[in-house]
Formats: structure tokens, C-alpha cells, sequence
């Protein structure tokens, strides 16, 4: 079989003209694709480990919106960081005991101790709110254990200090309604609340400090605070049990017994 030199060389110089002719365009194609990155996403939803987010401390407390976390600093500096490491000291208290977020994601609720030369216990309780957009703080009440409600509407919290024997103690329980930018603008305590019983002695009946029930109460639903509360020395009270107070009624009512110890 005889082959055509002048055909077979004609061919092949065709051939490598066609590779010519498309290797730019792959290379062309290659350099307009889009280079796959991680996008970072909403805080509650899947990221991708290599996606660089803020390192947030283990004992800060995450904002409803996923977008700031709050922690205590040194015991007195109450600090925001956002989900991009920006940190904020809004304040610089007494002794910070407890924290809370707003539903806004824009106001925090804390309560601090300041030592005094009063003699025992020797501390003041305060709770304040701040506001995190002007870093602006107010003191609402002397007290401890804020619990706010679902609505922010209102705060339940214990007014006074954390004084007194297994008889009498030093504090109360009381309930801020807030206004605008959430400001108090009345204050309810237990002994104005017909249904809650009140002490013919010097003994106290307030909230059970227990802790397997929670403290100072749990809210049912934007205007329903149930309680358990029980007199300072009689235990075996009738009195003593969980009571649910209607801030719509301004009244309380006694739900059911304390379960049995």
C-alpha cells in the first residue's frame, strides 16, 4: 500500500492549525469563570470552615438577632462584640451579677453590687438598662435578678439586697412596666398586689430560692408572671405554693402547691 507523502503532510499541517485555533479559547474560558469562595452567612445557619468569623468568648451571651454578643470583663465592664470582632465597652459598673438581652437586640438588662460602709451585708444591688447603639446606661432600681418579659414590656426583679435570715430577708418582689426606649414609668411590688399573702410577723413570704425552680419567676406569656413563693420559717405553710400574677388584673392567685421536697 503506498502512501501519499504530500497528502499525509498537508493533513497534519491542518491539524495543528485546529489546535492552534482552540487552546486560547479554553484558556480564555477558564480565566472568566468565577473563583469559588465562602460566603458568610446568616449566624444560625451553616458556614463553611474556612469562612474567618469572629472568635466569641464562651461565657458571652448571643443578642435574639445572632449579631452581638455581651460578656463581663474583669467583673465590672460590660462589653459588646459584633459578629465582625468590633467590640464596645458600654460600661464600667460595680460588680456585674447578671445579664440580659432586650428583644431589639439594641438594649441589655444587668444588675450590679457595690460594696457600702452600712454594715451587713455590707453590698447595694442596682439594675440598670443600657442602650448599645449611644452606650448610655440608667439605673432603673435598686435590686437583683431581672427577668424581662417576652414583650420587654415588663421586668420582674428582686428589690433590695441579698440580706437576711432563714426568716426575714431584706428584699421583695417587685415589677417594672417600660415606655418608650425602655424607660420605667411604674413600679409594682408584692405587697400591692391583692392575692399574694402578707406577713402578720416579721417574717418575709418571697419568691423560693431553690434551684430547681426559676428565679425570680417565669413569665407564662406577656402579662403573666408565675411564681413559687413560700414564707421564710414555716415550710409547711398552706400558703406556700406557685401563684400566678396578671399584670392585665394587677391580681395573683394561687395555682397549685409547692411540689413535695
Amino acid at each position: 500500500m503506498k502512501i501519499n507523502i504530500k497528502n499525509a503532510y498537508l493533513s497534519l499541517i491542518l491539524l495543528m492549525g485546529f489546535v492552534a485555533t482552540i487552546l486560547p479559547s479554553c484558556k480564555y474560558s477558564a480565566a472568566i469563570s468565577p473563583a469559588t469562595k465562602d460566603i458568610p452567612q446568616e449566624v444560625g445557619t451553616s458556614v463553611p470552615q474556612s469562612t474567618p468569623l469572629a472568635k466569641v468568648p464562651d461565657d458571652s451571651i448571643q443578642s435574639p438577632d445572632g449579631k452581638h454578643y455581651a460578656k463581663i470583663r474583669d467583673g465590672n465592664r460590660l462589653v459588646v462584640l459584633d459578629i465582625n470582632g468590633a467590640e464596645n465597652e458600654i460600661s464600667s459598673s460595680g460588680e456585674i451579677t447578671q445579664l440580659s438581652w432586650f428583644s431589639d437586640s439594641q438594649h441589655i438588662i444587668y444588675s450590679d453590687r457595690i460594696a457600702t460602709e452600712a454594715g451587713f451585708p455590707g453590698y447595694e444591688y442596682r439594675v440598670w438598662i443600657a442602650t448599645i447603639a449611644t452606650k448610655v446606661t440608667y439605673q432603673v432600681s435598686d435590686g437583683f435578678a431581672p427577668l424581662i418579659s417576652p414583650d420587654g414590656r415588663y421586668v420582674a426583679f428582686m428589690h433590695g439586697g441579698r440580706s437576711g435570715d432563714a426568716c426575714v430577708v431584706g428584699f421583695r418582689l417587685c415589677i417594672l412596666e417600660l415606655g418608650q426606649e425602655f424607660h420605667p414609668i411604674s413600679s409594682t411590688c408584692q405587697d400591692e398586689i391583692p392575692g399574694i399573702p402578707l406577713s402578720e410577723y416579721d417574717e418575709s413570704f418571697y419568691p423560693h430560692l431553690e434551684s430547681h425552680y426559676e428565679f425570680p419567676g417565669k413569665w407564662v406569656n406577656e402579662s403573666l408572671l408565675e411564681v413559687a413563693m413560700t414564707w421564710g420559717c414555716n415550710v409547711d405553710d398552706p400558703q406556700n405554693g406557685m401563684y400566678e400574677i396578671n399584670l392585665d388584673s394587677n391580681e395573683a392567685r394561687k395555682v397549685k402547691d409547692l411540689p413535695t421536697e
